[in-house]
């Protein structure tokens, strides 16, 4: 068997994975997967961890709407 990535040597390894319910398949050259592993650091998976939840919600779990509240009709000091 041929690798998926490279076309010219042979698949050593077999990597399964899934993302967003689809599951794929790759056999891969030992020196592929390496790079692929290389790619896939913590530090790089925790990164664009954050990135789609900043994607998804516009901030850490909040919103783009301000805080209202009481304001002080004498100096416009909000409460919060």
């Amino acid at each position: 068997m041929i690798c998926d990535r490279c076309k010219k040597n042979p698949a050593t390894v077999h990597v399964e994975s899934i993302m967003n319910g689809v599951r794929t398949e790759h056999n891969l050259c030992f020196e592929c997967a390496a790079t692929i592993n290389a790619e896939m650091s913590v530090e790089n998976i925790i990164k664009e961890f954050l990135s789609s939840v900043i994607d998804h919600t516009g901030a850490f779990g909040g919103n783009d709407k301000p805080e209202t509240g009481p304001v002080c009709p004498r100096c416009g000091l909000k409460y919060e």
